[in-house]
This record gives structure tokens, C-alpha cells and sequence, in this order.
């Protein structure tokens, strides 16, 4: 048996990805159609429950998630508070309604009810599917490296609901159970929701083994779109002989996770208990199948662990250190090669679930579809994260350079709220390129005379003041020298400063780099 397991982080070819955006990391998982979807569903449902319509669209249920994202940042106990006298967050309130917000969530509609009558009782998250569609097939993109790992994930909700579960040992024990399958680093590759009992999970591309478990069930399926030569490492959950030896001989996938005593075959002997407390912490014992293709360890620690392998065994042994309360020191513990291999690659799911419960949008609601879709919501833009810091750190970037997941999510929130401001100020920048180019047109035609522009008449004072945030301001009253300016790749120096953003930035007749600053 192959005792040798390689521990990259990614596969793929060796080129190094260029950094982005982090607003163009997370559009890969949920593109513009799906705000409008959003909008077009959830005014639908509004008018057959109020008889008006909701009134909403695209642009606005963008700012709704945007708002959310940065009241989670906030982290008030109560989101009303961002709009509280005493504690008002301006990012929110200024640009939509407490009322409104509460409004768009209660009315949130990712599916038209009346087109899927007949998944109803095949999917039982059929009121969400087209979201989870949306996020599982960008996780389906990213490249699959060698080592993966699998683990449960739960979706914190205590209301009434039929696919409810409940997980002892976990943070949060109650809620959806979402089956994730991620590499060591933390980015999804696949996950699959449980419907509880009573619907049966089937690999497309393996046979499922006669009274295979739902643990077991899961690593088949979710394996189905991983290549030949795979290695995954998972918990003793969905650890049996039957799913070592399935991957193996119809997938050629190898598997490494720690496995329950009594799913153990009889015909496996190893040493008791009793006998490895007298050797001492550090001791083992393996058994190998006759083909050298399994084998099943068990290393005495403070308890006594199994694991079972098709790729990894005993050998080599190395030491590791370990707390001894005996002698309250650390000590050298003899550690079998499987266990320093699960150790190392096992921990990705749990990566995910460290930085998905960090600024998490957590409001309280009865409504476990829009519990669901705050979650994922949140899931994308983690996985965002996780594969922009990985391309930063490709590129050999520095740590202080690299936008901490706060920073990274307060920059999608804000592209989310001004993403109508955005657009329009592109709007304005197109037409102000087509008229240059029908005044051109006219130069050209009227050869060196020069046609006389209608004089066009002053806008209202509420057009004139609409969206005035970033206005030039000249500092040249406050300051003695002027400043460099602050857009890339720009060294000139200027007294004009932003009022909104308070950098400086060049305005001149050769460059302008006040507006390319606030456009890109």
C-alpha cells in the first residue's frame, strides 16, 4: 500500500492567477440575474398576498443585501439600531429605510410557487433551489486539488420546520444540516442539503453498497465530481469499510478518516484497550488487507483512535507534541504517518464554518427560507475571500496588503448599496463619449467652422443636489504644499481633495483622475 500522500494546497496548472476585485470574486457566485430574478419573483408573490405590487427591483434588492452584510459588520444587537438616533450607522441609513428593509426580507422570493408544482414533493428545498443552483455551480468551477475533505455544516434555525436537525457537539446543534465538501484551505467544491428522512441520496457514478448509512451515502455522491486519483479525508460520521472500498475499486478515489469501533469488521484484531494504556501514549497497532489495499490502525493517544485508509498507514512514524497533564508539561509523542495526514488535511470544512460565523447575518426571523438565503449569502462571499487571499498570496503579496474578511466584505456591501450610483455615473460617462462624438461628426462636416451649441437650460435644485457625495474641494487655504495624488500609477501632485473619500487626486485639463477614481 501506498504510504506517501502529497499535501498541496490546489491543483490545476501552475499559472498564477492575477488578484481582483473582491466584488469580482463574489459576482462568480451570484451574478446580476440573480438580483433580478429576486425582484421579479418577490414582487409577484407581494401582489397575490397584498394586491399591490412590492415596487422593487434589481438595484434596490442589491442595496438590501448590501445593507445586511454591513449591519452584520456592525454587529448591533438589533439592526433597528442602525437607524437609531444614538447609534446610527450612516453606510444604512442613509441610503434606505428602516421600514423598507424589514420589508424587502419578509417578502423575499428567489422562485415563482405557482411554476414548481411538481417539484414540491420531489425537492423540499424547492422555495431556495435556484440560489443553492447558483453558489453549488460556482463551487463545481473551482479546480479540485488533490487532498479534499468532507464534513457536515449546520444552518443556525429553531423554528418549525421538517428538514430540522439536530447535531450534538456542534456551536450551533440546531438547524439545516448542509453536507460541504472543501479543500484544506477552506473553498467549497460541493455541498448538498439534507432533507431528513425519507429521501434517498444516490451517487450517479458508484453503486451505493446494500444498507449503506447516510453518512456513506453523501461521500459517494459528493464524490461524483472529483477526478480519478483523489485522496479525501473524512470523520468518522460517514467513515466505514464498505465506503473505502466503493471509492476505491469503481472510483479510484482514496479515502483516510477516523472510523467508529463498531463499524470495525469482527475478522480485524487489534490490541485491547487495557493493553495499549500499559505501553503508554504513542502506541499503535495496524492490520492490512491481504491485497495491501486497507488498512485500519488503531493509536492509543488519551483514548484509544481508529482510522482506516486505502492510501495512508503506520509508516512513517514521527513524533508530535502533546500536553501531558500528568506532568503539565508538553511531551514527544510517537504519532503514525495516517494520523499526521488526517491531522493536516482534515480541517477545511471547519476553516469554512470559522470564517462563515464571523460578521454572520444572523437575524432573528421565523422564516427558514430567509434563514437559507442569508446563509448562502454569506457563503459566497467567504468562498470570495478565500480564493482572493489565496491568489494574493500566490502572487507573493504582503499580509498588510491583503484586505482582512471584514474589509473584504464592507467593500462588497458598498458596491452593493452604490451599485445604482455606479451605474448611473457610467450612464452619464456614455452619453458624455457619444455627444463628443456627434460634436466631431459636425466639426467634420462643417470643415473649419464651428457649429454653435443650443444653450441649454439649468436643471431643477433637487436633479442638481441628487447623489452630491464625492465633490472636489481645493485645499490650497489649508495646506502650504500640495499632495500626491492618490490614483494608481499616478505621481503628480494637486490641492484638489475628495470631500467624501479625503484623498487627493488630480484635476486637470491632461488627466483626470478625480473622475477615473470614482468610476473603476
Amino acid at each position: 500500500m501506498d504510504q506517501t500522500c502529497s499535501t498541496g494546497i490546489s491543483a490545476g496548472s501552475s499559472e498564477i492567477p492575477e488578484v481582483k476585485t473582491p466584488f469580482s470574486y463574489f459576482e462568480r457566485y451570484l451574478k446580476d440575474d440573480f438580483f433580478e430574478d429576486m425582484a421579479e419573483f418577490s414582487n409577484r408573490k407581494y401582489v397575490l398576498l397584498k394586491g399591490r405590487s412590492l415596487n422593487t427591483n434589481g438595484p434596490e434588492i442589491r442595496k438590501y443585501w448590501g445593507a445586511s452584510i454591513a449591519a452584520a459588520l456592525v454587529g448591533f444587537p438589533k439592526i433597528r439600531m442602525c437607524w437609531d438616533r444614538r447609534t446610527r450607522f450612516p453606510l444604512i441609513a442613509d441610503n434606505i429605510s428602516r421600514d423598507r428593509v424589514y420589508t424587502l426580507r419578509n417578502s423575499l422570493k428567489i422562485v415563482d410557487d405557482n411554476a414548481v408544482s411538481d417539484l414540491k414533493k420531489e425537492d423540499r428545498f424547492w422555495k431556495v433551489r435556484p440560489m443553492l443552483a447558483r453558489v453549488r455551480n460556482a463551487c463545481l468551477e473551482n479546480p479540485r486539488p488533490k487532498e479534499i475533505s468532507i464534513d457536515e455544516q449546520m444552518i443556525p434555525f429553531h423554528g418549525q420546520i421538517r428538514m430540522k436537525q439536530f447535531v450534538r457537539g456542534k456551536p450551533q446543534p440546531v438547524g439545516l444540516k448542509n453536507f460541504v465538501m472543501t479543500t484544506t484551505s477552506g473553498l467549497p467544491l460541493d455541498f448538498l442539503m439534507y432533507e431528513g428522512k425519507g429521501k434517498e441520496i444516490v451517487s450517479g457514478k458508484a453503486p451505493v453498497p446494500e444498507k449503506l448509512d447516510v453518512g456513506g451515502r453523501v461521500v459517494l455522491k459528493l464524490c461524483d465530481s472529483l477526478p480519478a486519483g483523489s485522496s479525501i479525508f473524512i470523520d468518522r460520521y460517514f467513515t466505514s469499510v464498505p465506503v473505502l472500498e466503493t471509492l476505491l475499486s469503481h472510483r479510484n478515489i482514496f479515502c483516510t478518516g477516523t472510523i467508529m469501533s463498531n463499524r470495525i469488521p469482527r475478522s480485524v484484531e487489534l490490541k485491547r484497550d487495557n493493553e495499549m494504556k500499559r505501553e503508554g501514549r504513542g502506541c499503535h497497532d495496524q492490520v492490512v488487507r491481504l491485497d495491501d489495499k486497507m488498512s485500519i490502525v488503531k493509536w492509543y493517544d488519551n483514548r484509544p483512535i481508529y482510522l482506516g485508509s486505502t492510501i495512508c498507514g503506520v509508516s512513517p512514524i514521527e513524533e508530535c507534541r502533546r500536553w501531558s497533564k500528568k506532568d503539565s508539561a508538553y511531551i514527544q509523542v510517537p504519532r503514525p504517518y495516517i494520523v499526521k495526514m488526517y491531522n493536516t488535511n482534515m480541517g477545511g470544512v471547519d476553516l469554512s464554518d470559522r470564517i462563515l460565523s464571523k460578521y454572520a447575518m444572523r437575524n432573528r426571523t421565523k422564516k427558514w427560507t430567509v434563514r437559507v438565503l442569508h446563509h448562502f449569502f454569506d457563503f459566497a462571499v467567504a468562498a470570495a475571500w478565500i480564493e482572493y487571499r489565496y491568489a494574493a498570496q500566490l502572487n507573493k503579496w504582503p499580509s498588510k496588503d491583503i484586505l482582512s474578511y471584514f474589509l473584504f466584505k464592507m467593500d462588497i456591501a458598498e458596491n452593493l448599496i452604490y451599485y445604482l450610483r455606479e451605474r448611473e455615473v457610467q450612464q452619464e460617462h456614455e452619453e458624455e463619449s457619444d455627444d463628443a462624438e456627434e460634436e466631431d461628426d459636425d466639426v467634420e462636416q462643417a470643415g473649419s467652422k464651428r457649429k454653435r451649441r443650443a444653450t441649454q437650460s439649468l436643471p431643477p435644485k433637487a436633479a442638481r443636489i441628487q447623489n452630491a457625495i464625492h465633490m472636489p474641494e481645493m485645499m490650497h487655504n489649508q495646506q502650504k504644499s500640495r499632495s500626491r495624488c492618490r490614483f494608481p500609477g499616478c505621481s503628480s501632485v494637486t490641492y484638489i481633495r475628495c470631500t467624501q473619500c479625503k484623498v487627493f487626486l488630480c484635476f486637470t485639463t491632461e488627466r483626470n483622475c478625480f473622475r477615473n477614481f470614482h468610476m473603476k
